[in-house]
């Protein structure tokens, strides 16, 4: 009997002892994960910012309306730019553009690019009444994608707005990919953790659970000789 309850006990001792191990290595992966998880995002998405805000600014320069540029008289045809020669940004995204007046109507786009789209973009800029002769870096996300927006006079046409935008929906959905890769790496972890603590409470209480072994041998009147390795 006293054997028995040796051998229970030393069951119950090596569950708690798995089990504060695990707890201390889960402790230890969630405080790593989430340093990382949040240093990376916070990371990437600086970079993508700092990345488009300084395409948009090259956008604006060449074709917005300069300072030192007297306006040019209005003529009856707006002129949307052509970007297919502008350089893409270090992450590979374009620039695009189309016009509107100022009451935020579209004039002029690309019409590769979807009419919906556009009108999504334009209905934020409405309703949140931008200033389009100086609007900087807004972020915008339709029904289908995200952007990044800049906006500016169009010179030869007052009145008359350039919006140029880019696409980072595709970049912030492999950041997010990347994130479940990441979430699936700490799910691998949990269970290489499990498998660590108890091989830990295994070796801890091996050799106490053969003395129990013993004692309960001797209980029953077997008084053989063990080693115990």
């Amino acid at each position: 009997r006293c054997g028995r309850h040796m051998i229970k006990t030393m069951g119950n001792r090596k569950w708690r002892i798995k089990r504060r191990i695990f707890t201390m290595l889960l402790l230890m992966l969630a405080v790593v994960f989430t340093s990382v998880f949040f240093s990376f995002n916070l990371f990437i998405r600086n970079y993508i910012r700092s990345d488009v805000q300084s395409q948009l600014d090259n956008l604006v320069a060449g074709f917005g309306r300069r300072d030192d540029k007297p306006a040019a008289p209005p003529q009856n045809d707006l002129f949307l730019p052509d970007l297919t020669e502008q350089p893409r940004s270090k992450l590979g995204a374009r620039g695009e553009v189309f016009i509107v007046d100022a009451a935020y109507a579209i004039k002029e786009y690309n019409p590769s690019e979807g009419m919906d789209e556009l009108s999504q973009i334009a209905s934020y800029l409405k309703n949140k009444a931008v200033a389009l002769e100086d609007a900087r870096y807004l972020f915008v996300k339709t029904d289908q994608n995200e952007y990044y927006i800049s906006s500016v006079e169009d010179g030869d046409h007052p009145g008359s707005f350039f919006v140029f935008y880019v696409n980072v929906s595709g970049i912030y959905n492999l950041l997010g990919t990347v994130n479940l890769a990441m979430a699936a790496i700490v799910a691998a972890a949990m269970g290489i953790c499990f498998l660590i603590a108890n091989a830990i409470a295994t070796s801890v209480t091996s050799p106490v659970s053969k003395l129990s072994n013993f004692a309960e041998e001797i209980g029953r009147g077997s008084f053989a000789r063990k080693g115990f390795s």
